[in-house]
């Protein structure tokens, strides 16, 4: 007998079967990671950390650099300030020499020049060491590298002599004065010497103050008479007088004591000028103010000798000028000096 065969046909399976008996995809596998891949990704994590370490480091650098750059600036400027300030000291000591230099040499003038100036009268010696006066000596110079200092390519050196003003009047008068104060009206003094107040010895005239001769003088009683011990004569006295020349312009003022009695030396004067004539002379409103303070004379240079030179400030010229004693040196009864001289 013949057997049936059975043929088993087999079905492609599915992939998967749910519970619920159906078929479903599977989930992706993840895929592996390379060891090249892991290479590179070490390598460009360093490229990056090196590039911020630069940069980091570069903008300390440059902090660095650019404070560096400030101190230096800072240092350069002080250093600079110091070479300026010796170099200014330099030039403060060099013009301080050349000034004393300057008037070691001015104070060599002979007694004759001055005498001769003064007047052609003049029969005794006057002290001329002082009557001269030297200016601000004026450096003028180029400046060199710091290492070096200062170089004076040109020295300029500015000096003044003060020039006596002749005394001669234009009317060969000189008016002597008692009771008078400065910016006030003129009470003029006598000549006849009879012992009362206001009055002078006729050989001891107001002139004799200004006729360039050492050996005469003027002497004034003013509010005392010659006879009293007790009286502080010569106070507010002195004389006015008018230049025979062209107006001048004073700046200097000198005074000579006489040959005898130190107590009746001037110790403080008024010096006015005017450039009115006449009557008008006699009036206060006619005089300004040139110069109040001292003689010249608190350190005694001894009789017949001239005091030392007081120097004022006075841009004004001036035709007339009127001299008065403030204060002497002793309570005498009078007051007297020999000569009175004027610079320009």
């Amino acid at each position: 007998m013949g057997r049936n065969k059975i043929a088993v046909v087999q079905t492609p399976q599915a992939d998967h079967v749910n519970s619920m008996g159906t078929s479903a995809t599977p989930p992706p596998s993840r895929p592996r990671t390379s060891c090249e891949q892991i290479r590179k990704r070490k390598f460009m994590w360093s490229i990056i950390f090196g590039l911020l370490a630069i940069l980091i480091i570069g903008s300390i650098v440059v902090t660095i650099i650019v404070l560096k750059q400030k101190d230096l600036g800072a240092s350069t400027e002080a250093s600079n300030t110091t070479d300026t300030t010796e170099a200014s000291n330099t030039t403060d000591t060099t013009e301080a020499s050349n000034t004393t230099d300057t008037t070691e040499t001015l104070t060599r003038t002979t007694t004759e020049e001055i005498s001769s100036v003064l007047s052609s009268k003049t029969s005794a010696t006057i002290t001329a060491e002082t009557t001269m006066e030297t200016t601000t000596v004026r450096i003028t110079g180029t400046q060199s590298t710091v290492t070096t200092g200062i170089t004076f390519s040109e020295i300029k050196t500015t000096t003044k002599t003060k020039v006596p003003i002749l005394l001669t009047t234009i009317d060969d008068t000189v008016y002597g004065v008692y009771r008078t104060r400065a910016g006030h009206d003129s009470v003029e003094s006598m000549f006849i010497f009879d012992r009362y107040p206001g009055q002078h010895p006729i050989k001891e005239a107001p002139d004799m103050a200004c006729d360039g001769n050492i050996s005469t003088k003027y002497l004034s009683f003013g509010e005392c008479r010659s006879s009293s011990d007790v009286c502080v004569g010569g106070v507010n006295t002195g004389f006015y007088l008018t230049l025979r020349q062209n107006a001048t312009i004073a700046t200097g003022l000198q005074i000579c004591t006489g040959k005898d009695d130190p107590g009746r030396d001037p110790l403080v004067i008024t010096l006015e000028g005017s450039n009115e004539s006449g009557e008008a002379l006699t009036k206060g409103n006619s005089w300004t103010h040139i110069y109040e303070g001292s003689s010249g004379l608190f350190d005694d240079p001894g009789r017949g000798a001239c005091g030392k030179l007081q120097s004022f400030n006075n841009l004004n010229r001036y035709a007339s000028y009127r001299f008065l004693v403030i204060d002497k040196r002793e309570k005498k009864n009078c007051v007297q000096y020999a000569e009175v001289l004027l610079f320009e």
